[in-house]
């Protein structure tokens, strides 16, 4: 069921309560690390959320604010394709979620992180020593022989 009007206001004014705690969104930032700077962060946000949803808990309220970062991050997807498509301007994908501008200022967060190898070198310990074994990944159906 869509939200009211009235609805969608007060969620607006989460949001915006929202990006005022960096603590909780903003990850390059060192009070991000800080869990009691975050927590009181969302114990201050979870008065201000149910003033509407008064059974609120504090895992509701973490449910809703991902569940928007991950529509927001779903629609901006679409967004970003649809501008590198080489399409015209009037091609340009148009968000849809009545949310999308005002969680704009989580663009950033939202790049993906550079992949890392997740290819671990194994080895065999030898009298005392690491002996590399093989530092590939195995296929399927290989099987690693020791010596």
């Amino acid at each position: 069921m869509a939200p009211s009007k009235e609805e969608k206001k007060f969620i607006l004014e989460v949001i915006e309560m929202y990006h005022g705690f960096p603590e909780l969104w903003k990850v390059k930032s060192k009070e991000y690390s800080d869990r009691e700077k975050k927590e009181a962060a969302y114990d201050t946000l979870l008065l201000k959320y149910k003033e509407w949803y008064t059974e609120a808990t504090k895992d509701d309220l973490k449910k809703k604010l991902n569940a928007m970062r991950t529509s927001f991050r779903r629609e901006l997807k679409k967004l970003n394709d649809s501008q590198k498509s080489g399409a015209g301007a009037g091609d340009v994908y148009e968000p849809s979620l009545w949310f999308f501008d005002a969680l704009l200022f989580l663009r950033d967060q939202e790049t993906p992180a550079p992949s890392q190898s997740t290819i671990v070198e194994e080895s065999q310990e030898v009298s005392g020593s690491q002996t590399p074994l093989r530092s590939t990944p195995l296929c399927h159906g290989t099987r690693l022989r020791h010596y």
